[in-house]
């Protein structure tokens, strides 16, 4: 049913123009947040512990303005994958970095790329499909038929996919020995005993160390990557397409797991700060807690972890 569902919405969101789905999903934003109040609590319990300077009034903004651009990113997936799949350098606008993604990649020594669920993370792989023996690692999802549908267009660009099984650390270290370049999403909660806590906007997350390790272990030019959506201009005119950053990794992350975890989570807090809205902020990072810390999603009355 869900792989159903799923097809269904790349298929009509594919029959309008992405501008035509950022707005719909903004439209959208407005009906989750009155009728979803665990969702929404979700959010706000984030902004709240990240964005304590914030006034109550600002991070209701800021937490109004992610559900929005969180719906966008999914709205985009139609048009995204089944019009721009291989033309993805229509819908950029600038990058930042690049050429040094490039000249590592060049170095054939493998390069590993850190992208935080920051702005439209598919963007961003369809983009790095152009590097050399590009993978990126997945966890697959519950439906197989969902499944199959993300590997047949993350795919079409040339990207292959590494799904999160116990055969995963070697097909990446395969692909790096190869001067291959893999992209992994850091900031999902690690399995226990696969993670060390480490700071994030001032709260301890569970982090994974398996990017850690690697980075340890081969050695690889590391970087934080993300495709920023360019924002409403002031005039109301929906901005065009979207910003690509590509900032080096500090020499820690080829540290211990701890220096290396802490070095990862403050880059990407650099880059989120670039567009902290466009963050999925309604992801629980923090339901794993040091001992004799409260879940917060608890005390927000908020059910599950």
């Amino acid at each position: 049913m869900k792989s159903a569902l799923f097809r269904a919405l790349l298929w009509l969101s594919s029959r309008f123009s992405l501008r035509a789905n950022q707005r719909f999903a903004e439209q959208l934003a407005r009906g989750v947040w009155q009728l979803s109040r665990r969702h929404r609590q979700v959010i706000e319990t984030n902004i709240r512990l990240c964005f304590p300077q914030l006034s109550a009034q600002q991070q209701e903004r800021l937490a109004r303005q992610s559900l929005a651009e969180t719906l966008k990113t999914a709205l985009e997936l139609g048009p995204l994958w089944k019009k721009y799949g291989h033309q993805i350098d229509d819908l950029i606008a600038s990058t930042s970095g690049w050429e040094a993604v490039q000249a590592a990649a060049g170095q054939g020594q493998g390069v590993l790329i850190a992208a935080p669920h920051l702005g439209n993370w598919e963007v961003l792989g369809l983009f790095l499909s152009r590097l050399p023996n590009f993978a990126l690692l997945y966890k697959a999802p519950e439906q197989a038929g969902v499944e199959n549908t993300l590997l047949r267009y993350r795919g079409q660009a040339g990207a292959r996919q590494i799904a999160a099984t116990p055969t995963a650390v070697r097909q990446i270290l395969k692909t790096l020995k190869a001067g291959g370049a893999v992209g992994i999403l850091p900031d999902q909660k690690p399995k226990a005993g696969q993670g060390e806590f480490a700071p994030f906007f001032g709260q301890p997350a569970y982090t994974m160390t398996l990017f850690s390790r690697l980075a340890a272990k081969t050695r690889v030019p590391v970087f934080v990557a993300a495709a920023i959506r360019r924002p409403q201009g002031n005039d109301g005119e929906d901005g065009e397409g979207f910003d690509l950053h590509f900032v080096p990794a500090d020499e820690a992350i080829y540290g211990s797991p701890t220096e290396s975890v802490a070095s990862l989570n403050a880059a990407l807090e650099n880059l989120i700060l670039k567009a902290p809205e466009q963050y999925q902020w309604s992801y629980k990072r923090f339901s794993i807690t040091p001992e004799g810390v409260p879940n917060p999603y608890h005390r927000s009355e908020i059910s599950g972890n």
